[in-house]
């Protein structure tokens, strides 16, 4: 079953939105580095079954250049999600005028 590309679209924009509204919900119960790093285990454990075939047929290209694939993970990954729950913590998910 193929799935329609806009049907992924619009799935993206509801988890990437939903993660900002989730994040804020919960940004007062769960530290904000607790709460980065279940976010990308509940995503590996998710995605990885799905990438598994093409991590095997890429790894020589991963392996010869891990440098920058630790960089992009580090600035990326975990720090783009873990300075997006900082700052939820201080304000809205949503900014709007009154």
């Amino acid at each position: 079953m193929k799935i329609p590309p806009y049907a992924l679209l619009l799935l993206a924009t509801l988890l990437w939105g939903g993660n900002f509204v989730i994040g804020r919900a919960v940004s007062d119960d769960i530290p904000r580095l607790t709460l980065a790093f279940l976010r990308w285990c509940v995503a590996f454990i998710i995605f990885f079954p799905i990438a598994l075939g093409n991590l095997k047929r890429e790894w020589h290209i991963l392996k010869a250049q891990w440098p920058i694939v630790l960089l992009l993970a580090l600035t990326g990954v975990a720090a783009f999600n873990t300075l997006v729950y900082i700052g939820l913590h201080y304000t809205t998910s949503i900014n709007h005028r009154s």
